[in-house]
């Protein structure tokens, strides 16, 4: 009986050190930060969710197509203090070139400066409210549309540095610099895919609503999980298959791209593509066999046209579909796509 005693007054002891240990750490002199960091102002951030993405390097790409150029655009971050400030804490942001030399002899690469005509930088001076850990605002670096078909092939870094702060803060010594990594690159593929939100399916040759949720529409839904089906419950018909889109407004068209079904059946493995801007009067602007298609499990095709096509419309007929198995088409009566964009240049 006395062991159990002696065991309990212990249990008891190391329950009351636990707790005021828990105290202490909710004092106000408790930090968020990471090593080495204590009451210090920092950026930090990755360019993507990935795990293997690099921190405080973002990456934009600018592509060179026989169509112009075309990406850009912007990236933004806030300024961050690893504790609770206790007065408002001004940050100044600012461009420092001089860092780039040090840049490329760590990672092995041969960026350039970017010219500081062709990006902008908003809110450079950025401001931590009382108590807090994190600025109101963010500093945004946009690349400017109107001038990226000036940018020739190569690297450019743009690297944005804490230059000053106020108050009690210090900088991190770490963790002060952002790098805008922009890549321009000669890519016949990089014309983005048009926005759909006003695109409707307007014709169709079957589609399979009975035996399988696999309407036609599903080829806009955004969602490669889903499929356009053509009929095999009640009917089953031969090729050829087609669908129709209405992109809403006339539109100058430079390509086409689909998506084929997770699982891969039903792939186009012949295909002619017309457009129309008026849904009446078509003319065909591609004719594809299988060897300029693709195959297999939620696979991609784009195809551009040799020059910008007017149209409103554009039409898909699969006259011939099928599934690819150790290099061999297996031919089928029915045809499936997840789904179906266009290149638009406005």
């Amino acid at each position: 009986m006395k062991n159990i005693f002696q065991y309990r007054f212990a249990f008891i002891g190391l329950f009351v050190a636990l707790c005021a240990i828990s105290f202490s750490s909710c004092s106000d002199d408790e930090s968020y930060d990471f090593p080495g960091n204590s009451g210090k102002v920092y950026v930090r951030m990755q360019s993507s969710n990935m795990v293997n993405s690099v921190a405080n390097v973002l990456d934009m790409k600018v592509s060179k197509t026989k169509f112009g150029t075309f990406g850009g655009g912007s990236v933004s971050f806030p300024v961050r203090s690893t504790v609770p400030v206790k007065s408002e804490t001004s940050v100044t942001l600012g461009i420092d070139n001089s860092l780039i030399d040090a840049y490329n002899a760590k990672n092995g690469t041969e960026c350039k400066a970017l010219d500081a005509s062709i990006f902008t930088l908003s809110e450079q001076n950025l401001v931590i409210g009382n108590g807090q850990m994190r600025s109101e605002k963010e500093l945004e670096i946009a690349i400017d549309p109107a001038k990226i078909n000036s940018l020739e092939l190569g690297d450019y870094l743009v690297p944005v540095k804490l230059m000053d702060v106020t108050g009690a803060m210090e900088v991190s010594a770490e963790w002060s610099v952002i790098y805008l990594h922009v890549s321009v690159v000669d890519d016949p593929f990089g014309i983005p895919m048009a926005d759909r939100a006003n695109w409707e399916v307007v014709d169709f040759s079957s589609q399979e609503v009975n035996g399988e949720n696999a309407p036609a529409s599903n080829v806009l839904d955004g969602n490669k999980g889903s499929f356009w089906h053509t009929e095999w419950y009640s009917n089953a018909p031969n090729p050829p298959h087609h669908i129709t889109i209405d992109m809403g407004a006339v539109k100058h068209m430079a390509g086409f791209q689909y998506v084929t079904r997770s699982g891969g059946s039903g792939c186009p493995v012949e295909l002619v593509v017309e457009i129309s801007t008026d849904n009446v009067t078509w003319n065909e602007v591609g004719n594809y066999g299988q060897s300029d298609l693709v195959f297999g499990s939620n696979a991609e095709c784009k195809k551009f046209f040799d020059d910008l096509k007017d149209a409103r419309y554009f039409r898909l007929t699969i006259n011939k579909a099928g599934q690819e198995w150790y290099g061999y088409i297996y031919t089928s009566h029915y045809a499936c796509l997840a789904e179906i964009n266009a290149y638009i240049i406005e």
